[in-house]
């Protein structure tokens, strides 16, 4: 699996607002189109692998970049205008894991930047999963083998997902930060390759990024029989939404 570069620039100069209408075309190329299902919000597609990856198309800013550097040598994307690698390089991995002919669920929400609004949003239609779902993968978290399990402590499923090359990390918040608990089902954020997020210093190191989209590959391709509750830690991270909205 080689990197598609022209279309990793194309999300990340693509609209908000132009994601949201095109992506549910381009998956039909992949997905029977009644497996797709929009929102004002929020993509979901049925898929047939027992997993679900989920994805943000916002990112904290009001437009997506006109310019983008390159240093071939490093394999870094970066631009003084907001490069908003979060979350679009996590749109990129999924788009790529189905062209290699994975099926996954998928879960493309909007508002993450702003609290989860999209998730909760999604979860007021889908309090439950439509097909098989043993397990989440958000593609969403800053460097290159962190896997954050927030508020889910189930050491089987922690134990899995490290073996194939992540190392435990904390964070604060994201979707799955929602989704996880409403559903039961365990989850976790992986890194896709960006750094200094939310900040006009934020670049992608898109080798990192090939990294983890072929660590999912495997995770993919692998047997998905067993499936991953969702267990609460003792001590919780605040995750209530209005907290979260009246934050942001």
């Amino acid at each position: 699996m080689i990197i598609d570069y022209d279309m990793l620039v194309s999300i990340l100069k693509a609209k908000e607002k132009t994601l949201l209408r095109t992506l549910p075309k381009v998956l039909e190329s992949y997905y029977h189109k009644d497996k797709i299902h929009t929102g004002a919000d929020f993509i979901y597609v049925e898929g047939d692998i027992p997993v679900a990856l989920v994805a943000h198309l916002d990112t904290i800013y009001s437009s997506p970049p006109a310019w983008l550097f390159h240093d071939s040598t490093q394999e870094i994307l970066w631009t003084p205008e907001g490069l908003g690698a979060d979350d679009r390089a996590g749109v990129y991995g999924i788009l790529m894991l189905i062209m290699e002919g994975n099926r996954p669920s998928i879960i493309f929400t909007t508002g993450e930047e702003q609290g989860g609004k999209g998730a909760i949003n999604f979860l007021s239609q889908y309090p439950n999963p439509l097909v098989e779902t043993n397990f989440l993968i958000e593609l969403d978290r800053q460097g290159f083998n962190d896997a954050v399990y927030y508020d889910c402590d189930n050491p089987e499923f922690e134990r899995y997902i490290n073996s194939y090359g992540f190392y435990t990390a904390t964070g604060i918040f994201s979707d799955i930060s929602f989704i996880a608990p409403e559903w039961g089902i365990a989850a976790v954020n992986l890194s896709i390759g960006y750094f200094n997020e939310h900040t006009p210093q934020e670049y992608l190191c898109y080798s990192y990024t090939q990294e983890t989209i072929e660590k999912v590959n495997h995770i993919l391709e692998s047997d998905h029989t067993e499936k991953f509750y969702y267990k609460e830690k003792d001590e919780l991270w605040h995750r209530d939404e209005e907290i979260w909205q009246s934050s942001t």
